[in-house]
């Protein structure tokens, strides 16, 4: 079963407006891999957009976040 983990990314500070914190969503254990031309399966491209992240990385691996 794939998991879902979140990578906070460096703050970004602006004066005079809100901070931001960006982060990227890693989902490891993945079965719904990227196939061989290299297309993301749409749904988790659709979810990362809709949450707000910066990145998306989908993999079969597990990836071990410090």
């Amino acid at each position: 079963m794939a998991r879902i983990q979140i990578l906070e990314l460096p703050t970004i500070y602006r004066e005079g407006s809100d901070d931001e914190t960006p982060f990227a969503v890693i989902v490891d254990q993945c079965s719904s891999v990227p196939d061989v031309n290299g297309v993301l399966n749409v749904s988790w491209e659709r979810f990362a957009k809709n949450v707000g992240a910066r990145a998306l990385m989908v993999t079969p691996d597990t990836v071990e976040l410090p």
